[in-house]
């Protein structure tokens, strides 16, 4: 990997400075045109496996997701600490099918340019996808939330698909932004918080 012995000048960040990167940041916080996919993936692997081997949090806080990443396989199917991805960027398809997080699930200000798939995801803890912009489609099918959720602010560009999935815990939910269909078909609702909206327009709501 092309990178020097000095750390990111990202704050709090101690990876290696990646010597193509203009800012001084690391192959997570650099621009995307400044790393290579290959070596990102490569890299992002070593990063979550010497998390799980020392026990810590994730923080992608900031992160620049290049290319399709599959959560499912790096995460082995669960997650049992919290996860940050606050302000991250992904460029590419991301994948959390069937994922089980078992912490608290962070993603306020993210945004995601690609396609997103949470087929089937559990969360255990509360999640926040606040003022979170998906730009691609994005699959909730059959998702399950047992604790708090929240989607205030979130921007929907294409279709999003929560049929069959069920909110357990309270669910804060504002539409004002999303440009596109949500579609909550079958889905279980049993304590949702909503701002006004139009349902005329906006909603497919659950039958």
């Amino acid at each position: 990997m092309n990178q020097e012995k000095s750390e990111c000048h990202y704050p709090g960040c101690k990876e290696n400075l990646l010597a193509s990167s203009k800012k001084g940041h690391c192959i997570f916080h650099a621009e995307r045109e400044e790393k290579d996919t290959r070596e990102f993936n490569e890299a992002l692997e070593n990063y979550v496996n010497q998390i799980k081997a020392k026990d810590l949090d994730y923080n992608f806080r900031n992160f620049i997701f290049v290319g399709h990443t599959n959560f499912r396989s790096l995460f082995n199917l669960t997650v049992s600490k919290d996860i940050d991805f606050g302000e991250a960027e992904f460029y590419g398809n991301v994948n959390f099918a069937g994922v089980k997080f078992k912490k608290n699930f962070l993603c306020r200000e993210a945004e995601f340019h690609g396609d997103c798939f949470f087929i089937g995801a559990k969360f255990y803890g509360e999640t926040y996808f606040e003022r979170t912009g998906f730009h691609g489609k994005t699959w909730f099918m059959t998702a399950k939330f047992h604790e708090a959720v929240y989607f205030m602010r979130t921007r929907f560009y294409r279709d999003a698909r929560f049929e069959g999935a069920e909110f357990r815990g309270r669910a804060f939910i504002s539409p004002e932004f999303m440009k596109e269909k949500v579609f909550f078909t079958r889905a279980t609702l049993e304590n949702i918080s909503l701002t006004p909206l139009n349902l005329d327009k906006d909603w497919t709501a659950p039958l």
